[in-house]
């Protein structure tokens, strides 16, 4: 049985103290700099304006009623109702199934169809339906390793997608983003080595003092 000496076990203690100080006083000097300078300058990086995708209808901003519509349009919104009960993740997106009363040809008839939503611009109507927030008809690109899409057997179309979200699938609260910042998982290395460095100059202090 290998026995440790008693002088490793206790100059753990003052090596973590250290450790979580110096963890501590990094996070708040991080938190300094992500919340005055980092997040700032990440939100500015985003397109949140008015009449940007994933933002509330304006007065010209067309309408799409058809499928032929989205594809000729640079951007639109449109009325329909979503599944908002039915996401569907795929390659680490989440995705809701829209359908609209297309008007193809003079014909009505029901399309289903793929959309990411920025629900905070969406609205219900009193006459029924949702109006959608401003969106683009993109390429749907990617894996679908779970086989999602091949699941759905209502949608009409699988190859493409409203984009309806924009950069507002982009923003994080300050917490999130200072989670998340490169900073954070540096400051977790730094402050295990420390802990580690502390440990051994502890040791061998102790040792040379030939305490305990």
């Amino acid at each position: 049985m290998v026995q440790v000496p008693l002088r490793a076990l206790m100059a753990i203690i003052p090596a973590f103290i250290l450790g979580v100080l110096v963890m501590l006083g990094g996070n708040v000097l991080l938190g300094v700099y992500t919340d005055n300078v980092a997040y700032p300058a990440y939100m500015e990086t985003l397109d949140l304006s008015e009449g940007s995708i994933g933002s509330t209808p304006t007065p010209d901003t067309p309408l799409a009623e058809s499928v032929a519509d989205m594809e000729s349009m640079d951007t639109f919104y449109i009325i329909g109702s979503v599944a908002w009960d039915r996401p569907l993740p795929i390659n680490g997106k989440v995705y809701y199934e829209v359908e609209i009363n297309s008007q193809e040809n003079g014909v009505g008839t029901y399309t289903t169809f793929l959309a990411r939503i920025n629900q905070d611009a969406s609205e219900r109507l009193e006459n029924g339906g949702r109006r959608l927030p401003i969106g683009r008809w993109v390429p749907l690109e990617g894996p679908d390793p779970d086989g999602v899409l091949d699941r759905s057997y209502s949608l009409d179309i699988k190859d493409h997608y409203a984009d309806m979200l924009g950069d507002f699938g982009l923003v994080m609260t300050e917490g999130e983003f200072h989670a998340r910042h490169p900073g954070f998982d540096i400051l977790q290395s730094v402050s295990i080595i420390t802990m580690l460095v502390l440990w051994l100059v502890f040791s061998i202090v102790f040792k040379k003092k030939g305490w305990f």
